[in-house]
Parts: structure tokens; C-alpha cells; sequence
């Protein structure tokens, strides 16, 4: 990380841009945008249980959080260019998500009866919630020659998703009968369960904080531009809570981790009058992110840990440490935008 800086600073002051003589002129650029984006954010945690023999087993669960939204913002621009060739940019975005996701939340848990893992529930849900986008980057132009030119990025991006699972749809076995299978191995013999309610299931919390530094060639020809940028975040930080109203549980979790992201912008820019030019852009970018986290969990509500014994509950205030979870995201998306440059 400390090498792609330092090169990214050698680079600026080895290379030269365009001659320090040439008469420097700024620009302000302000437009509405609007796009689509996608993908999801995956949760994968490994839990203890006891088996019939006392011993301990390990199984494994994966929600997954779609993220099928329609975006609508803003973003502004300052450029400051020198013999028509932009310099120093700097900009801020902001994107709210307009309406809910229209992929459901899934939910799926597996166990290791002693023959292979076993998927014992698996449920879909409804998704209402929304998605805020805050980005802030600034970009130098390290070297030019003809229509090519080279410059260096950094940036920060924060991103705040918040969903409610508004039903549940799907199927599990019977818990007790599915610890109880390494005994009989028939898992033909598991009852199982039919879900379909209409009821607040849960919620899902996640920001994302990601420092970013990059490189972005880009191609000028006339009033067209095609640049390619392609960023990492070695600095990615994770927060998320976790509620599972159903279980009266709460995971509060944080961590560090990576991410990186790639992006493909075409801007053209045409002349509407003397004062003011029109431009427009379109925008295609990737990200992807992934960190372990940690925290705690803590019981709001009394907890059945096991049905067939009473005195087996989690009283109401309880609190575990020791929370341990993988979150990843992958997202995509494509924005357009018409504005002014003065």
C-alpha cells in the first residue's frame, strides 16, 4: 500500500504535465444523476452445537442481501485545467436509492451430521429498505501526450444500507430431529416444516468505509472522453448490526478488510452558449469488498435456546462476546447524468 502511494507521488513530481507557463482557467460542473445498481451483501457465520454424544459440532449459515436498487443524486465538480487539459479535479457525489430491492433476502443454515453438510433451513424473504451513497474524490494528472493521459486518485466513499425482512417463505427440518440424525442416519425421516408468514423477520445494518487510491488512463478526443479507472481500499472498515427479531438477539459486529472497485466513464461535452456548456456522462462501475468482523450479540427479548428444555432459556439482557462473521459485497452499477459546466 505504502509503495503504490509513493509511486503514485514519484510520478507526479518526475513526470512532467503541461508546461507551468500555460495560463491556468477553473471550472465548476454540477448535474443530477440518475442509474441503477445490483448485487448483494453476503453474511457467512460458523456456530457451535452440541451433538448427541456431547461433543461439539459446527454448523454454518449465509444470509444474503440483495441490493437492486434505483439511484437518484448529485454530484459536483472542480477542475482546474491548463492548456485544455484538466489538471486537478475534485468531486463529491451523493445517491439516495429510490423504491425497495426487488430480489429477496435469503437465508440458509447447514449442519454436520458426520456424513456431509446438511441443509436444515432454508427461507426467502421481502426486502423494504433504502441505500445512501456519500463519495469524495480528487485526482491529479500525472502525465499527457496526444490524446492519452495518466492521472492518480484518492478517494473516500461511505455507504449506509439498511433493510427489514418483511416475510418469510421456505422450509426447515426439525431442529431436535436433525441433531438427533447422527444416531439414526435416515434423513428421510426428518419432519419437515412449510414457512409462510407475514411478519417483520428481521433487519440488517452494514456501512461501508472505503479510503481508496488508484490510477485512471484516459483517452481525449475532441469533446469526447473515455477514462478507466481502477482503485483498492487496503483500509475497507465494516459496521454492521444484525437483528434477529424472531430469536429477540441482536449481533453488533465491526472489522477491517479489502476492497477494490473499477470504473468506466464517458463524458461528452458540448457547447449550449457563451456563459455556460452542457455535458453529459454515462458511468459503469464495480466494487467489491470483504472483511472479517467482531462483536458481541445481546438478547433483548427471552430466548428459547432449547425448546425440549425449559431451563435451557437466555434470559433478556444476556450478552455474548465473541461474535465472529465474514461479510463480502459485490456491487455493480450504471449512472447518467446531464449538467452544466460554468
Amino acid at each position: 500500500m505504502r509503495l503504490i502511494i509513493l509511486a503514485i507521488i514519484l510520478v507526479g513530481v518526475i513526470c512532467p504535465t503541461i508546461e507551468s507557463s500555460a495560463q491556468t482557467t477553473y471550472e465548476f460542473r454540477v448535474a443530477p444523476v440518475v442509474g441503477l445498481s445490483g448485487g448483494d451483501t453476503r453474511f457467512e457465520l460458523k456456530f457451535p452445537y452440541l451433538r448427541p454424544d456431547s461433543s461439539l459440532g459446527m454448523g454454518e449459515s449465509e444470509l444474503v442481501f440483495p441490493l437492486d436498487y434505483k439511484q437518484v443524486g448529485f454530484k459536483f465538480e472542480f477542475r482546474a485545467l491548463r492548456s485544455n487539459r484538466s489538471i486537478w479535479e475534485a468531486g463529491v457525489r451523493i445517491a439516495l436509492s429510490v423504491g425497495d430491492p426487488k430480489g429477496d433476502m435469503t437465508d440458509r443454515d447447514w449442519v454436520n451430521p458426520g456424513f456431509g453438510m446438511l441443509e436444515f433451513s432454508s427461507t426467502n424473504s421481502a426486502v423494504d429498505g433504502s441505500m445512501a451513497m456519500l463519495g469524495v474524490d480528487v485526482s491529479r494528472l500525472l502525465t499527457a501526450s496526444g490524446h492519452w493521459e495518466l492521472a492518480g486518485c484518492l478517494g473516500f466513499e461511505y455507504q449506509l444500507i439498511k433493510q427489514r425482512m418483511v416475510d418469510l417463505r421456505g422450509w426447515q427440518y426439525d431442529i431436535d430431529q436433525v441433531v438427533l440424525l447422527e444416531e439414526s442416519g435416515q434423513v428421510d425421516s426428518l419432519t419437515r416444516y412449510i414457512i409462510e408468514e407475514e411478519i417483520l423477520a428481521g433487519t440488517y445494518e452494514v456501512r461501508y468505509f472505503r479510503p481508496q487510491v488508484g490510477l485512471m488512463p484516459r483517452f481525449v478526443a475532441g469533446a469526447w472522453s473515455i477514462g478507466l479507472r481502477a482503485m483498492i481500499s487496503p483500509l475497507l472498515q465494516v459496521r454492521d448490526i444484525d437483528d434477529h427479531v424472531l430469536r429477540g438477539f441482536q449481533m453488533r459486529t465491526s472489522g477491517r478488510g479489502f476492497g477494490y472497485s473499477g470504473q468506466v466513464k464517458i463524458v461528452y461535452e458540448g457547447r449550449s452558449d457563451g456563459i455556460s456548456d452542457l455535458y453529459c456522462s454515462l458511468v459503469g462501475e464495480f466494487a467489491q469488498a470483504s472483511a472479517d468482523v467482531s462483536g458481541f450479540r445481546e438478547f433483548y427479548a427471552d430466548c428459547e435456546n432449547d425448546p425440549s428444555d425449559p431451563d435451557d432459556d437466555i434470559p433478556s439482557g444476556t450478552v455474548w462476546f465473541g461474535e465472529i462473521h465474514h461479510v463480502t459485497s459485490t456491487q455493480y452499477g450504471l449512472h447518467f447524468s446531464v449538467g452544466l459546466r460554468f
